[in-house]
């Protein structure tokens, strides 16, 4: 291992703590004081996102269990910097060398025109009709972990199930109605069913005027 010098600063520290001890420790024992034997080199955090739905209004947020809005922050300006370490104010050093998860985030934040500082403080808010919008995006970004409150899950839920959706097709179109037509006709209901509004849109002659009548 290289001299360390005073200029090195904090990038020598790590080089200590990751090479340093246990290149020493093959010609003796290695010993610190009691605030060196504290440091710990950490892995970045895997923060979450989370997601709230209450009066056709979702409130976003990023969150970790580790660490706070502030230290959070931090880290994310150093990340942003190219940094390979970040100093929390414990002296603990968080490895920013393979940041995936705030890489990840810091793109979903864009694909939704967010800020992440906005994010991280709970200030974003979108409006309940980008909701599948948003479900597709996580999706995509599988390995984010998110936290979904019950209202969202359940809106997400009801599109998924839209076939075996309990709308009853009035029992004057029950025999006219064919099953495309039915799936348009739970289609229009959900969305009204969750203060949505929505287009049937397919080619001519398909239906489209009866399945809207089977739905008013």
């Amino acid at each position: 291992m290289a001299a360390c010098t005073a200029q090195a600063g904090e990038d020598c520290l790590v080089r200590i703590l990751t090479e340093g001890v246990d290149s020493l420790s093959r010609f003796g024992v290695v010993k610190g004081s009691d605030a060196f034997n504290s440091l710990r080199l950490r892995p970045a955090p895997r923060p979450s996102f989370h997601i709230s739905l209450e009066s056709g209004i979702m409130d976003l947020s990023i969150r970790t269990k580790d660490l706070t809005e502030s230290e959070l922050l931090e880290l994310l300006y150093s990340y942003r910097k190219k940094k390979k370490w970040h100093r929390l104010s414990s002296g603990d050093f968080v490895d920013l060398r393979d940041p995936e998860a705030l890489r990840e985030l810091d793109g979903l934040a864009q694909e939704l025109d967010a800020s992440m500082e906005n994010l991280i403080r709970g200030k974003v808010q979108m409006p309940e009709y980008r909701a599948l919008y948003l479900d597709r995006l996580l999706r995509e970004h599988e390995e984010i972990a998110s936290m979904r409150d019950r209202h969202f899950k359940g809106l997400i839920r009801s599109f998924r199930t839209i076939q075996d959706a309990d709308f009853d097709v009035p029992e004057e179109l029950e025999e006219t109605l064919r099953p495309y037509q039915i799936h348009g006709f739970r289609w229009l209901s959900t969305l009204s069913q969750a203060g949505l509004g929505g287009i049937l849109a397919d080619e001519m002659g398909l239906g489209k005027t009866v399945q809207m009548l089977a739905f008013l």
